[in-house]
């Protein structure tokens, strides 16, 4: 009996390992951990370039040219129609030159919480 009751044993244990096995996830493949270099919820910058038409304390309105890009930029580009966009201002924004009325300004930004949030603006000699 002791050796039926060792078999029996075994038979259990290798049932349980058996099926705990199968119920884990399968391993990451290698595309799978490929995809970990890019950070998680990572944003999409945008360019835009126009002209400026109004500066606030903290924020700026841009008339953007029909059909204009960032030279050099690999960035989305956002829709050829003119439209007025407004631009958020924060300790992070670069601004390369004096945001003033009257000026063409190619700004790099992102959307957050459904404002445009500038990360760099290049303001035109």
């Amino acid at each position: 009996m002791n050796k039926l009751g060792r078999i029996g044993v075994s038979i259990i244990s290798g049932a349980l390992l058996t099926v705990g096995t199968w119920a884990l996830p399968p391993a990451a493949t290698h595309s799978a951990a490929s995809n970990q270099d890019a950070p998680k919820g990572s944003v999409q910058l945008q360019s835009v370039a126009g002209t400026i038409s109004t500066v606030q304390h903290n924020s700026f309105t841009l008339v953007t040219s029909a059909g204009t890009a960032v030279p050099g930029e690999h960035l989305q580009q956002v829709s050829n129609d003119n439209k007025t966009m407004m631009f958020i201002i924060d300790e992070n924004t670069t601004v390369d030159g004096k945001l003033k009325a009257g000026a063409n300004a190619d700004v790099i930004y992102r959307e957050d919480s459904g404002n445009n949030m500038a990360v760099s603006v290049t303001v035109g000699k």
